[in-house]
């Protein structure tokens, strides 16, 4: 008897548990380090990439956050989901584009370039070439 009264207590708090648990929210910004604590990205309240600082917004707001110039998580995309198309984009100090590495060109290895390399031991060999007799 015990027992079955442990149980039913037992489902009827995890009943009122679910009941009562808070809705996740449908938008969410994170907020960064520092004076101010300003926004950093826009997350939608589903996404495992939200950090730990974060604040939920209305989808009105999160709208506008992007508008702004906020940018968007690139995991959850929440300016695709809130159908916003052709965002400009973001401009200031925290936007700066770091323009792709210059990479050296080939060059080419030919024999008489090769650095010489020994091989099992032996004595580092270059390729010479042959004399004409």
């Amino acid at each position: 008897m015990t027992s079955e009264v442990v149980e039913g207590a037992s489902s009827g708090y995890a009943t009122h548990g679910r009941r009562s648990r808070p809705r996740p929210p449908e938008w969410v910004f994170e907020i960064g380090i520092g004076t101010g604590k300003p926004p950093v990205q826009v997350h939608a309240g589903t996404c495992h990439m939200i950090g730990s600082r974060r604040r939920s917004v209305s989808r009105d707001a999160a709208r506008r956050l992007l508008a702004d110039g906020l940018r968007a998580c690139t995991h959850c995309q929440p300016d695709t989901q809130l159908h916003i198309i052709d965002l400009a984009p973001p401009t200031g100090p925290r936007a700066r584009h770091r323009p792709p590495r210059r990479l050296r060109p080939l060059r080419r290895l030919t024999l008489a370039t090769a650095p010489s390399v020994a091989w099992r031991g032996g004595p580092a060999r270059r390729a010479t070439p042959a004399s004409a007799p």
